[in-house]
């Protein structure tokens, strides 16, 4: 048995955060508490609450909405787009269906976006362009990497891993040279694997295992990226060559 979350807090008109994640709660989430003045987060993940989003008024000072993990359910409102102070949206692993509002493109602080599990939404307009991170893994995106993720050049994390996701790896993806994490796995990509790769001096973890990718690929493109702890090749049609490596310094992979 859980605890539902208690109707009195929709009344708490002085309340700024709200943090109730991980707290075994279930039933019906309040949904007067997304208007509360003066709240700025809100985070409630990793609970049984069930509910849609509301329509958002456009003097709400919400900068952190965290509800992944939860059985919400429904369109995600275009209203969303008037959280003008928005950083942190998380809606991962949840029941949202529908097509994704453009209005998010008006979200111009958002930094991290978490879409992660939601099967029938499409990837987001390109305008922003202060996303940090960008989690859209197992959405059953379809078609190619979109050119419109060119402009977020902020990009620290980028997983659209367990997608169908079709084509080669496009060469505006070495803009993306803050990125950490690549994370391109699990898809339809096809193609060799560029030499150009090596220019995303960041990353510490690449995985581009289970696709279609073939051709010769030389593990001496991988020496230029010192930080790089995990590599994985696996589950492609790759001839791997290492004859050009004459130290110890290249990471663990996975072939």
């Amino acid at each position: 048995m859980g605890t539902t979350v208690p109707d009195m807090l929709q009344n708490m008109t002085s309340l700024t955060a709200l943090s109730i994640s991980w707290c075994g709660l279930v039933g019906e989430f309040p949904r007067g508490i997304f208007n509360l003045p003066n709240l700025r987060v809100l985070a409630a993940a990793m609970n049984k609450l069930n509910g849609t989003l509301p329509e958002f008024h456009s003097g709400s000072r919400l900068e952190v909405l965290g509800f992944g993990l939860t059985s919400f359910c429904g369109n995600i409102p275009d209203s969303i787009g008037r959280l003008q102070s928005l950083r942190y949206l998380d809606l991962s692993l949840s029941n949202y269906s529908g097509p994704l509002p453009p209005s998010l493109g008006n979200l111009t602080r958002l930094t991290d976006l978490e879409l992660r599990l939601n099967k029938n939404l499409p990837l987001l307009p390109g305008k922003l362009q202060k996303l940090t991170s960008l989690f859209f893994s197992e959405m059953n995106l379809v078609g190619e990497i979109p050119v419109s993720l060119a402009n977020l050049t902020q990009l620290y994390n980028l997983v659209l891993g367990g997608n169908n996701i079709v084509g080669k790896i496009p060469s505006f993806l070495m803009n993306l040279t803050q990125l950490n994490v690549l994370d391109i796995s699990l898809n339809q990509l096809h193609g060799p694997i560029p030499s150009s790769i090596s220019q995303l001096k960041n990353l510490e973890y690449l995985y581009l295992n289970s696709n279609s990718f073939t051709g010769i690929v030389e593990l001496e493109i991988f020496m230029s990226l010192k930080n790089l702890v995990s590599l994985h090749l696996s589950r492609n049609k790759l001839t791997v060559l290492t004859k050009n490596i004459t130290n110890s310094t290249l990471p663990k992979f996975n072939t």
